[in-house]
């Protein structure tokens, strides 16, 4: 098989970049495949993928500054694979965190069908901490 066009992967990805920075649902949606699945490191649970975006809704609320720095973006076969730095302001707090992670994206017929993201454990941290206070 000859691996994804860089092109659209990286259409692919700075659209669902978008769509993580600015916590945008329905665009979020729309660029997935009917049936799309998350799986997430931090609790190895597979759910659909456009649930799992929505419960995050609370993020707009809890960061301030968010952005997202594409480290590498490497096509595949079946989709990409992106390292990234995910980086902010903790409102409740001001405390700033940046945390390394991993998305290993698939597609078919340029919609996402699976999703694997890796987050570094420093972004939860960031969380709990002021929780915990």
């Amino acid at each position: 098989m000859v691996p994804m066009d860089g092109a659209e992967a990286q259409r692919i990805a700075e659209e669902l970049n978008a769509c993580i920075v600015s916590f945008d649902c329905e665009r979020f949606e729309a660029l997935l495949s009917p049936g799309a699945l998350v799986w997430h490191n931090t609790d190895h649970q597979l759910m659909d993928a456009a649930l799992s975006f929505r419960q995050s809704a609370e993020l707009p609320h809890a960061i301030e500054e968010f952005e997202i720095r594409i480290e590498r973006l490497i096509p595949t076969v079946s989709g990409y694979v992106q390292t990234f730095v995910m980086a902010g302001r903790v409102r409740e707090t001001g405390r700033r965190f940046e945390a390394s992670n991993c998305l290993i994206v698939e597609c078919s017929d340029g919609r996402v069908t699976r999703i694997d993201e890796y987050i570094d454990p420093v972004l939860l941290e960031a969380f709990s901490q002021d929780r915990a206070s």
